[in-house]
């Protein structure tokens, strides 16, 4: 896929951990930081900063044990992963940025602005995953143990997650760099199960006592989610009442990618505010 804002893919070191990134150069003092959902990757985000209009920095790292980022044996809860996404700010010598986080990344945004406020210019959190309904969470985990090896790069592509609802392009691009060759001609996931199955589980402890988020904010839904409710956007209104939010028409779990211009637009409209 040609992109006409191409990003740019970077080494970082965050601690211990060796850590991909896209970047896409812009104004270090307006930049933003996208935390891409669990099982995922950084080029969750490529179509949204095609679409967007923002000339900030955009920076997303793929998390550990995700992409091309380095999978340790250990590490794999909330709290690591806040850690390593200060450590990638860090390495980029960026003192505050806005947080966009999408399912688990959402959470991972409302973790980093409620424990480190200092850091955090505002927040986007699109399609959380607290609480996840327990038959969802139930799918989830056996998708983890039972389609993460596939006899064919066209048996992969097929067995993406959450993608009813995304233009074949962007299916093609994400499944180009989602999957890792294996012997005898199979494909497999480009994350680690043990990932997976421990920040799963770090994220089904609730987060509600530990937000306390004071930045600008967005909390959206993808207005045909099962995984995020309207009832759980209206309890994250009565923790944070100065967030804007609102179900992102023409999405499900995964707005950013289900419907890539609006999600654009509507980061254009607010980011802008963020910086005053």
């Amino acid at each position: 896929m040609m992109f006409q804002r191409p990003a740019q893919s970077r080494r970082l070191q965050a601690g211990n951990l060796s850590v991909h990134a896209l970047d896409w150069p812009g104004d270090d003092s307006r930049a933003v930081l996208l935390l891409h959902p669990k099982r995922g990757n950084a080029r969750h985000w490529d179509f949204m900063v095609e679409h967007s209009r923002w000339r900030g920095r955009f920076v997303a790292p793929d998390l550990r044990g995700h992409g091309l980022s380095d999978w340790p044996a250990d590490g794999h809860d909330v709290n690591q992963y806040v850690r390593d996404a200060l450590g990638v700010m860090d390495a980029l010598a960026l003192q505050r940025c806005v947080i966009v986080g999408a399912a688990t990344g959402g959470n991972l945004a409302l973790l980093l602005a409620s424990k480190h406020p200092d850091r955090v210019a505002g927040i986007v959190v699109a399609d959380a995953g607290i609480e996840v309904p327990p038959a969802i969470a139930a799918q989830v985990s056996h998708e983890i143990e039972h389609s993460y090896d596939f006899p064919s790069f066209a048996a992969a592509k097929a067995a993406i997650h959450f993608s009813d609802l995304w233009p074949e392009a962007l299916r093609d691009h994400y499944a180009e760099h989602s999957f890792r060759p294996q012997p005898g001609g199979r494909w497999s996931w480009a994350y680690d199960r043990a990932a997976a199955r421990g920040i799963g589980g770090s994220i089904n402890v609730p987060i509600w006592g530990q937000i306390a988020v004071r930045c600008p904010a967005i909390m959206l839904r993808g207005a045909r989610s099962e995984v995020f409710t309207q009832a759980h956007l209206d309890r994250l209104k009565q923790i944070i009442p100065q967030a804007q939010t609102l179900s992102l028409p023409g999405s499900d779990h995964m707005p950013a990618q289900d419907n890539a211009p609006a999600f654009a637009a509507l980061l254009d409209d607010f980011l802008p505010g963020c910086f005053r």
